[in-house]
């Protein structure tokens, strides 16, 4: 089944191996394309030597919730594929091609999927785990991310894409499918993040309070961790 998988992008070398084998072994057929915000870590190659489209876009005075908006509607509403999933790096939506297949023979016209913060489980701060088997559910990441472009008119995104308001010949789905938000997997990486993500943000997404959990203080950073390491399960 074709379908085209579109994210974005900025310095994501350690993610982008992991994001495109997850949806290579999902979906064999389908395109993935990177919309990259100019990194500096080699992203761009790294996603061209997997067998992405890298697709560029600029931030002109920071970086801006309504531009990344913008990218993330035009992307599926331009796509060659009627099937598209939207959606950011750090994020797994776990959905097979069988499973699409059945929603598509049935109509469904967008897909929203259940959210789990997953989390880094080891004491090495300095650590990467790609492949925690632990998360701690968090429903206010819970996304629609696949849309039928042929079945919908609008999708309706709100700002950070964790809510929409879909207009056309709106289905909805069979059954129930998770994601998996790979953003605590290692607390160095993680505090390394926040550290440029903050240097980068716009003065609009200081003044909306626009993820405000990607340009937060260190310490409140950490104690973010530690409350999801406490609080997170072994899901399989």
């Amino acid at each position: 089944m074709k379908i085209t998988i579109f994210a974005t992008c900025y310095n994501e070398k350690e993610q982008l191996p992991r994001f495109v084998a997850h949806y290579r072994e999902r979906f064999p057929e389908c395109h993935i394309v990177i919309w990259d915000s100019h990194s500096t870590d080699g992203s761009q190659d790294i996603a061209r030597e997997l067998g992405c489209e890298v697709r560029t876009y600029e931030f002109p005075e920071g970086f801006n919730e309504h531009i990344q908006l913008h990218i993330k509607d035009s992307s599926w509403r331009n796509s060659d594929t009627e099937w598209n999933c939207v959606q950011d790096m750090d994020e797994l939506c776990d959905i097979w091609e069988e499973d699409l297949i059945r929603e598509d023979a049935r109509g469904t016209s967008h897909i929203r999927f259940t959210a789990y913060d997953m989390i880094n489980m080891s004491d090495d701060p300095d650590s990467i785990d790609l492949n925690s088997a632990w998360g701690k559910r968090n429903p206010s990441y819970d996304k629609t991310t696949f849309v039928h472009k042929g079945r919908l008119k609008e999708i309706n995104w709100s700002i950070g894409c964790h809510t929409c308001r879909p207009e056309g010949r709106i289905r909805t789905q069979e059954n129930h499918y998770t994601m998996l938000h790979n953003k605590y997997i290692g607390l160095n990486w993680l505090l390394e993040r926040v550290r440029y993500s903050s240097e980068r943000w716009s003065q609009e997404n200081r003044d909306n309070g626009w993820g405000v959990q990607y340009v937060a203080k260190e310490e409140e950073t950490r104690a973010l961790w530690e409350y999801t390491k406490n609080l997170a399960e072994k899901l399989w």
